[in-house]
């Protein structure tokens, strides 16, 4: 499940509490201003629908997900079902190893009921909620919490300052969900490097044209999105997407580039970190061709860097 809309800016960088005197970004220990403390009761957390154990929320359940095959004649698997001329489907096409529709005579597919979809995308924007809420409970919390994630204790003046500058900074992201008979359990959020967009937004609904079958995506509008999404952030100068050494990584992040293409960034992409330096004395980091990073967009993990 894709997330592109925008939230709003926490907290005021800049902001002093009246109570004690520190920045509100960096409560003292203990301080109960209300410009200290995100709400601690997730009942306090903005919502689109108020917690309320009696009300009917959207769900999706096991049975909304169903398994279907579909029979694919020779001359249909064999064809090139996909658009090679663009950059980010000849890499999907190595990845894959073949140009090819499919390799064998049937194939499976599935499909989501319009309910079940309903209850993904609520339980999308609730628990996107929710975990903004934790992660401002967490800084609002450092002296307690902040031993428990082994960051360097240089670092989190930077997370604060990330935090508090660019926390609406949000493309998309990715929620690892599962069935099960009583509605979504969450297995992880994968908010800062989100894959299978060009799967979710271009080869899915490729495939299931080119093999015939009714009933649309339920992201066929993800591209639009992507590059709407790009619009609103107003980036100023360069964007350079980051990602690993690895085929996926790379078409995922030339999937991302055309859409800030589409929105009117310049972009440039980099393969791993080997390329980047840095200017001496702690200055800019620069690309291959010594144009300076400000505005980046990654698939990398952070220990890949770190």
């Amino acid at each position: 499940m894709m997330l592109t809309s925008n939230f709003p800016s926490i907290r005021n960088p800049s902001a002093m509490c009246p109570t004690c005197h520190s920045p509100c970004m960096s409560p003292k220990p203990g301080c109960l201003a209300e410009c200290c403390l995100s709400p601690i009761s997730i009942a306090d957390l903005p919502s689109e629908t108020p917690f309320n154990d009696s009300a009917a929320l959207p769900n999706a359940i096991t049975s909304d997900l169903q398994v279907h095959r579909v029979d694919i004649p020779a001359d249909i698997a064999d064809s090139e079902w996909l658009d090679a001329s663009l950059p980010y489907v000849q890499v999907f096409q190595e990845q894959m190893g073949t140009t090819k529709l499919a390799r064998g005579p049937s194939s499976a597919y599935y499909t989501l009921t319009a309910s079940g979809q309903a209850g993904l995308e609520h339980a999308t924007n609730e628990l996107h909620r929710m975990f903004v809420h934790a992660t401002q409970y967490v800084l609002d919390h450092e002296e307690q919490f902040a031993p428990l994630f082994h960051f360097p204790a240089s670092l989190w003046p930077k997370i604060r300052a990330s935090w508090a500058d660019h926390a609406a900074d949000v493309i998309s992201a990715r929620f690892d969900f599962a069935l099960t008979p009583d509605g979504i359990k969450t297995y992880e959020y994968n908010a800062d490097s989100a894959s299978c967009l060009f799967e979710c937004g271009h080869s899915q609904d490729a495939w299931a044209r080119a093999v015939g079958l009714p009933g649309r995506s339920n992201s066929a509008t993800l591209f639009g999105q992507l590059v709407e999404a790009w619009r609103a952030k107003h980036v100023g100068g360069v964007l350079h997407l980051l990602c690993d050494d690895d085929l996926e990584e790379r078409y995922h992040s030339m999937y991302m580039q055309a859409a800030a293409q589409a929105a009117g960034l310049e972009c440039h992409l980099i393969v791993g970190v080997d390329s980047i330096t840095q200017d001496p004395f702690g200055g800019l980091f620069r690309d291959a061709d010594g144009r300076p990073i400000r505005n980046v967009w990654k698939t990398w993990s952070w220990e890949t860097v770190l």
